[in-house]
């Protein structure tokens, strides 16, 4: 199995400027997914019917990694961390699942923040490969790129290590 980092972009930012009833804050989100991370998370997404989600970007630090799976023993540089953890294989993985999960679980809420949107807008999806930034030479398809949810194929000339990158556009209908 190709050992391939695939990263969904969701960065947060807020404009700083005063917006009319007609606009809402372009955003996009990043995130590491420590802990406080996660929930800072959890309180953005009840605030995202009143944003115009961008983007959402997973990353990561160096307070948590996955490990290279071969069972290599890392040992931090931060003096703390080192005496806290000691040698590891890997640090506080949350894995590359956890947004979607959490998004998922927003939809159980989402009907109460309707009721207290003022626009009440559809939501409209797009996904898109970020060809620019990946190690990936090529274009990876998105079929159904207009879905909420979808399906990445892998390519089988991908190599170990290299990077794709995909990004989900996020837009409620009145600024499709």
């Amino acid at each position: 199995m190709k050992n391939l980092i695939i990263t969904v972009f969701l960065v947060f930012f807020a404009f700083a400027f005063q917006l009319n009833a007609q606009q809402k804050p372009r955003t996009i989100v990043t995130t590491d997914g420590e802990v406080d991370d996660m929930d800072s998370f959890i309180r953005f997404l009840l605030y995202t019917n009143n944003l115009d989600i961008e983007g959402l970007v997973y990353c990561s630090s160096q307070w948590h990694y996955k490990g290279d799976g071969k069972g290599t023993a890392f040992v931090s540089e931060m003096e703390m961390t080192k005496r806290i953890y000691g040698e590891r294989t890997d640090l506080r993985w949350p894995g590359t699942t956890w947004m979607q999960e959490l998004i998922d679980k927003y939809s159980v809420v989402y009907p109460n923040l309707i009721q207290h949107d003022p626009d009440n807008d559809k939501l409209n999806y797009k996904w898109w490969n970020y060809t620019e930034v990946g190690t990936y030479p090529k274009a990876v398809e998105v079929k159904s790129a207009a879905q909420k949810q979808v399906k990445i194929r892998i390519p089988a000339d991908a190599q170990a290590g290299e990077t794709i990158h995909m990004i989900l556009e996020v837009s409620d209908e009145e600024y499709a």
